[in-house]
């Protein structure tokens, strides 16, 4: 193999053997639940530290990929809030309370 290609086959080989020490080996079952309780904590920006990645990749990936899902979160949030919000003044002008509704 030429040299170009030699890194290649190294960082394939690296990336599955990572994949295989991050998930227990072969026989390890995936916890998508867990996962998704780990991410819900990650863009909600709670994180109650029970969980951590431990290695240096892991944690770039959430560093990277939670800052943007804590951004597309807060997009999430602000949507709601604009519903809410025009979902109470249009119960508020129909019932007469005119004095709650925005200006």
């Amino acid at each position: 193999l030429g040299s170009d290609v030699k890194p290649l086959y190294a960082f394939a080989n690296a990336s599955e053997q990572a994949a295989m020490d991050a998930t227990g080996g072969p026989g390890c079952v995936y916890n998508a639940p867990a996962g998704a309780w780990f991410w819900f904590t990650v863009q909600s920006t709670v994180g109650y530290g029970n969980q951590a990645p431990e290695t240096y990749a892991g944690r770039f990936m959430v560093f990277t990929l939670g800052f943007a899902s804590i951004l597309a979160f807060g997009g999430v949030l602000a949507s709601a809030g604009y519903i809410v919000s025009w979902l109470f003044d249009d119960f508020v002008t129909q019932h007469g309370m005119h004095i709650l509704a925005q200006p």
